[in-house]
């Protein structure tokens, strides 16, 4: 069994690596026996085995930066991302989800059967079974035309966005919406290939992130915020959830978002934790 979380001969890509649950992913993913391919906007201090410069908010730094890349890959950590304290609406949604997805794709190549993809959502998503027509709305944004002929999906998801400010709204909530749609939706189409992708919703976690948080919504609202464990998250926990995830343990689990939020979510379901 221990074998099957182990990540010896396989060189995996993280996003985010320089802070918080991405530099906690490839710290353990190293240990674990990964070769690991490091990518932020940030230089990182873990001793990853490649590092490539990455502005998920610039297609141009997207594309190129994949190209670099190359393969093989056998696991993608999609973890990079900013908070709505940090950055414009349109902004926060180019680098959690836009970005992401451009990044994603343009590695696909990259990836043989048998190898996993794990990103990031949010609590903050939590509604988004309410949101599905209007999130597969702007997916279809950036699908292929009648011909076939691909689209520019970063550039036609910017413009949806621009012409949606009600639907975007802080650009964080919405974003983090679409991840979710989007991995349940890659995970039927990604299946054929098999080819695994999933994602975790993660509460309040203790990183870099969180100051962000804090700055736009006060000290109030991390105390007030219900944690059944008693405590905020650790960014080692919510890493060790996407490792797993695209480890060899987890070979039928795909197109599924994990909630690792301590409890939350199951005490919203049955009525414990009281919402609105």
């Amino acid at each position: 069994m221990s074998d099957l979380w182990r990540y010896d001969g396989k060189r995996v890509v993280v996003t985010g690596c320089a802070s918080g649950m991405g530099q906690e992913a490839a710290r353990e993913l190293i240990e674990l026996g990964a070769h690991v391919v490091g990518l932020d906007i940030a230089e990182p201090t873990v001793g990853v085995k490649e590092f490539h410069r990455l502005d998920l908010s610039d297609p141009a730094s997207v594309d190129s930066v994949a190209a670099t890349i190359g393969g093989p890959i056998h696991a993608l950590f999609n973890i990079a991302g900013i908070s709505s304290g940090a950055a414009p609406p349109l902004k926060v949604m180019e680098v959690n989800f836009l970005g992401t997805r451009r990044l994603t794709e343009a590695l696909l190549p990259f990836l043989d059967a048998g190898s996993s993809i794990g990103c990031v959502s949010s609590l903050a998503a939590a509604g988004y079974t309410t949101n599905i027509p209007t999130v597969q709305a702007f997916l279809a944004a950036g699908a292929r035309g009648s011909g076939g002929a691909p689209r520019d999906n970063f550039a036609a998801g910017r413009a949806w966005c621009e012409a949606h400010p009600d639907e975007l709204g802080n650009g964080y909530n919405f974003a983090k919406q679409a991840i979710i749609v989007w991995t349940m939706m890659q995970g039927v189409e990604l299946g054929t290939r098999a080819i695994r992708i999933n994602c975790i919703g993660p509460t309040v976690t203790d990183t870099p992130f969180l100051a962000d948080t804090i700055k736009t919504y006060g000290e109030g609202f991390v105390d007030a915020f219900p944690k059944p464990l008693g405590r905020v998250s650790q960014p080692e926990e919510q890493a060790r959830a996407l490792i797993f995830l695209n480890s060899d343990a987890a070979s039928y689990i795909t197109g599924q978002v994990l909630w690792t939020d301590g409890g939350y979510m199951g005490g919203v379901t049955t009525g414990l934790i009281k919402t609105g």
